[in-house]
């Protein structure tokens, strides 16, 4: 099908229409992994962190498992190209993925592994198409990407702050157009929330809209990946990573060798916990433990009803039942919340 031809076919997908749920609904299809238990095709995932945590170089890790064909940590992968919009600077991406490749026995520069020359600006409408036809150029040439990273969010945001929900959904709106494009796994690394380490940093219009959400959160001297958001599927159990050194048999004018570094799993650490003392956080944890003396099992809505008719918004429940699982208060998993005694 040409470009052409698939734009068109696009636009006649976009097309608001109502169909009858006897020609909508179908057989079940099994998802298309890309990274098999953690992320599918046609999907929008959230890896967020505090600065040295190693998220990018996680991403990396992900990207190149990905573009080689790697298993990750014995999970299968989608093999196909990747698209890397990196915003870290070529050195360090240089070293990064030097160093994942001797670690793995293998050569990057042979494999489907395309990156940026520069960043790109989502808000910005100038830049959005331009990213639009620098990937549409590339699926001419290569076909479609199977994955596409963006690294940092901050770095590729544009103009705008990340902070208002107006300009986040426009960068959303940019993300999803590239998802739409390429039916591939788009993969966004943001930071942290300063005031709240359970959420990524700015607006919740980003994590609302991704398919999955990610954090990972340094433990002493080692990392744990926790999902906090999925959509469909069972959330996949926490994993425990830590950075080992890799020499790159390069080195400087002094005669020391430079060296990157790359993540090797490792059993999950204990997630890092402090004592809830927020007052809406003690309210939530009491009205919790009513509902769990009620029905054993909670379902995560019904708590959040619970929240909202004791007087809280829509905004400020989100932020403190994110806050109880950044502080290993309670677990959400599958659409259910418990608390972690």
């Amino acid at each position: 099908m040409g470009i052409e031809a698939t734009a068109q076919a696009e636009l006649e997908r976009r097309c608001l229409r109502f169909i009858p749920a006897g020609q909508f609904l179908g057989p079940i299809t099994p998802p298309d992994w890309v990274l098999d238990g953690v992320a599918e095709s046609d999907n929008l995932s959230v890896l967020f962190g505090d600065p040295g945590t190693g998220k990018s170089f996680l991403a990396m890790d992900w990207a190149a498992c990905v573009a080689t064909g790697t298993p990750w940590h014995g999970r299968r992968v989608k093999a196909g190209p990747v698209l890397y919009i990196n915003g870290e600077g070529r050195n360090g991406i240089n070293r990064r993925f030097t160093a994942w490749g001797l670690s793995h026995g293998l050569d990057l520069r042979k494999f489907p592994l395309f990156l940026s020359s520069t960043t790109t600006a989502l808000t910005d409408e100038t830049g959005r198409v331009e990213l639009e036809a620098v990937i549409s150029d590339f699926m001419a040439d290569h076909g479609p990407p199977v994955m596409v990273v963006v690294d940092t969010l901050s770095r590729n945001f544009g103009p705008g702050d990340e902070n208002s929900t107006q300009e986040m959904t426009r960068a959303v709106a940019a993300l999803d157009a590239i998802k739409d494009m390429t039916r591939a796994w788009v993969l966004v690394v943001h930071h942290s929330s300063h005031a709240d380490k359970g959420r990524g940093r700015g607006s919740i219009a980003l994590p609302a809209a991704a398919d999955s959400v990610y954090r990972l959160t340094k433990v002493d001297e080692a990392a744990r990946l926790d999902c906090t958001k999925i959509k469909d599927g069972v959330m996949p159990d926490p994993v425990g990573l830590k950075l080992q050194d890799v020499g790159l048999d390069t080195y400087d004018a002094q005669g020391r060798e430079i060296c990157s570094a790359v993540l090797v799993p490792i059993d999950p650490p204990q997630a890092n916990r402090t004592k809830p003392k927020g007052k809406n956080q003690l309210i939530a944890l009491d009205h919790l433990r009513e509902l769990e003396a009620m029905h054993g099992e909670v379902q995560l809505d019904l708590w959040k009803a619970m929240l909202t008719d004791e007087g809280l918004n829509r905004n400020r429940v989100h932020e403190v039942i994110q806050s109880l699982e950044a502080c290993g208060a309670i677990k959400l998993c599958n659409g259910l919340v418990s608390e972690v005694r």
